[in-house]
């Protein structure tokens, strides 16, 4: 065989090889940001489904005040209120990717309800029964919990101190918003598995799920997010937000994770300049920390709660 051929091969040869690519990366983006509500989490959010039967069922019968917010880009967006008698705080809450405000804190809802604290259960963008095409993995997320916080503040409670909270995609939504400017009132954060950046997290996934290679794939599935999102899952991280912090943080992860590492959590809370605090659970797989050790998870919550309800910025 001549050069020429080779060459004329090697060239259709690549060209089949990056359309693959192309094909493999719009199907992943429509998997991995796609709103579809017949999807669930590999198993960490299944799990504490099954574990926390009766804290399901404890919010649905306690599910009386369903809200809405329009957001700056014209979604409308759903949550859960549900007060408490003589409360001592609010948590803005929001779960994880294809999670659910009544799966996610299932396990930890009636107790955080139980010490005094009001529960704002969010349904993100493009999740539930919220409007939007994608969600973002916390990029876009962060900026609609911005809007949550004043929404709280305009509509339910001026005064009460405001903690937000977030599991899996939803701490890494809570965390890329912890450099912003808030309202003196917002105290703190606590976040529980959550993932370093968008990026990171799609690579680890891509390589563990489908065998997918970081390049050229991770070059492709950008470039179709840039395009069709409108956003670059390398633009923004929990580790660029946390550099910056500006109220204090409760790092919280299982150790036998598999799906979000929790040297994701140890990176970020290493980066974190703000107040912080971290307990890593023993045992636990994504999401179910509180379920694994219900005892630990509730200390470190109450001295949290109590080192910040009061202390001014």
């Amino acid at each position: 065989m001549n050069k020429r051929k080779i060459t004329a091969l090697a060239t259709v040869a690549g060209g089949v090889l990056s359309a693959v690519y192309i094909g493999v990366s719009q199907y992943f983006l429509n998997m991995t940001f796609g709103k579809d509500p017949k999807k669930r989490p590999h198993g960490g959010s299944s799990s504490l489904a099954e574990s926390a039967k009766e804290g399901r069922e404890w919010l649905h019968a306690h599910d009386h005040h369903i809200v809405t917010m329009r957001n700056s880009e014209g979604l409308l967006l759903r949550a859960h209120y549900i007060p408490c008698e003589n409360a001592k705080r609010t948590l803005i809450e929001f779960h994880g990717w294809h999670g659910s405000w009544d799966v996610d804190f299932s396990g930890s809802s009636p107790h955080l309800h139980e010490m005094g604290c009001n529960l704002l259960l969010v349904e993100q963008r493009a999740q539930g029964e919220s409007q939007g095409k994608y969600m973002t993995f916390g990029l876009k997320e962060r900026y609609d919990l911005m809007e949550w916080v004043r929404w709280y503040q305009e509509n339910i409670d001026a005064d009460i101190p405001i903690y937000l909270v977030g599991l899996s995609m939803g701490a890494t939504t809570v965390l890329m918003a912890s450099s912003e400017t808030f309202p003196q009132e917002v105290k703190g954060i606590i976040a529980d598995c959550g993932f370093t950046s968008p990026y990171d997290i799609i690579k680890k996934v891509s390589k563990q799920w489908f065998h997918l290679p970081e390049h050229p794939f991770m070059d492709s599935s950008r470039f179709y997010t840039k395009k069709r999102l409108g956003i670059d899952t390398k633009s923004w991280s929990t580790i660029d937000a946390v550099s910056h912090a500006t109220v204090p943080i409760l790092f919280i992860h299982g150790k036998e994770d598999h799906f979000v590492p929790y040297e994701m959590t140890v990176k970020a809370y290493e980066a974190c300049t703000s107040e912080k605090d971290i307990l890593l659970v023993d045992g636990a797989r994504h999401g179910v920390s509180f379920i694994v050790d219900q005892e630990a998870y509730v200390e470190k919550v109450t001295l949290f709660f109590s080192k910040y309800d009061e202390k001014q910025k």
